[in-house]
């Protein structure tokens, strides 16, 4: 015998045994993984596959996005409008108080002026028609 006695003889072919055994497991997992490696990549990168869809949402979003930066673009100009608006308001509200004082001060004027009018001449306001 080569490696001695017959035990170590046993021992070594049943550690062979084993080391085959493994490697087939081993061998089984590697083609299984590949299976599913391969299953993996149609799945992802077929026609129609996710990354397609992927690719088509992402271009949706695009779009999606651009016409929300059109409409934020359109909703800033209108409140810049409404800012210059508001602001020639509040200087218009100024104008008006102003010019409400100068009228109510023109109606007095004028008010003082038709009693004084009416106070100088002579015409008398009853106006009764006399029958005989």
């Amino acid at each position: 015998m080569l490696f001695g006695n017959e035990e170590d003889a046993r021992k070594l072919v049943a550690t062979l045994d084993h080391a085959n055994a493994i490697l087939a497991s081993v061998d089984s997992l590697v083609g299984k993984t590949d299976k599913l490696v391969l299953k993996t990549e149609e799945r992802l990168f077929a026609q129609g596959g996710v990354m397609d869809g992927t690719a088509r949402a992402v271009e949706q979003l695009n779009s999606l996005l651009t016409d929300v930066r059109d409409s934020l673009k359109r909703a800033d100009s209108i409140l810049a409008d409404a800012e210059t608006t508001a602001g020639n308001a509040k200087a218009a509200t100024t104008d008006l108080g102003a010019l409400r004082t100068e009228v109510d001060a023109s109606v007095r004027k004028i008010s003082s002026l038709i009693d004084e009018i009416n106070r100088k001449w002579p015409f008398e306001r009853k106006t009764e028609i006399r029958l005989p």
